[in-house]
């Protein structure tokens, strides 16, 4: 179901949530033209953001202890230099949950950066679905503007 977007939207991120709330999948794109902070490849973006990530800076929901777990690695997007990480977090909801996030980065010729994010759980009975879920969905996802 795709999720409603928040009133100061720019119109770059969408997202989508199961009916469950246990997947939620979001695509979205820093446009070159309108930001000059994207950083030169995709590795340094996934590098970038896990950093921020790891110094607090979360926005996510995550709680601050246990410590999240991740590392950015270089892949590729259609033959074209990529980057990815698995992030493992727990959020701050009561009960606290343990999700995992799969997140794809990718900067096409233009300088646009796009990026993939699936959140599923982290343990239990449905980590292993939520794991085929992001393979499915990363396998599928088509940026048209390489």
């Amino acid at each position: 179901m795709r999720d409603r977007p928040s009133d100061d939207s720019d119109g770059t991120l969408v997202s989508f949530t199961d009916p469950s709330g246990m997947v939620r999948i979001e695509t979205d794109r820093d446009l070159r033209s309108e930001d000059e902070d994207i950083e030169a490849s995709a590795s340094e973006e996934a590098f970038s953001h896990w950093n921020e990530l790891k110094d607090g800076e979360y926005g996510w929901g995550i709680a601050s202890a246990p410590a999240l777990g991740g590392q950015p690695r270089e892949t590729t997007y259609k033959d074209r230099e990529a980057a990815t990480n698995t992030i493992v977090c727990t959020t701050t909801a009561t009960p606290p949950v343990v999700h995992e996030a799969q997140v794809t980065y990718y900067r096409n010729e233009d300088g646009d950066m796009y990026r993939l994010r699936v959140v599923y759980p982290g343990k239990g009975h449905f980590a292993e679905d939520g794991r085929e879920i992001a393979r499915t969905v990363l396998g599928s996802w088509d940026v048209h503007e390489l």
